[in-house]
């Protein structure tokens, strides 16, 4: 990870790992089998919105959810 990232604290490494282990891999292991059976469409959402919560750090990057801002709100950035 740290190749990847370079130079960060363990903090941002720690939301990179467990954001991989508890949602990016389940659900590409997901699409995967689900494929097997029919034709499957995946999207990565990168937009990460500004938020008025001031310890809400830009390092952790887009959060489960983010696109619901998107949607109903659209950007305001």
């Amino acid at each position: 990870y740290q190749e990847r990232w370079g130079e960060v604290s363990y903090r941002t490494l720690a939301t990179q790992i467990l954001g991989d282990a508890f949602f990016h891999c389940p659900v590409q292991e997901q699409a995967l089998t689900l494929s097997e059976h029919q034709p499957v469409k995946q999207y990565e959402f990168s937009w990460a919105p500004q938020l008025p919560w001031p310890n809400f750090k830009p390092s952790y990057g887009v959060f489960h959810g983010a696109e619901l801002l998107y949607l109903f709100h659209g950007t305001r950035d």
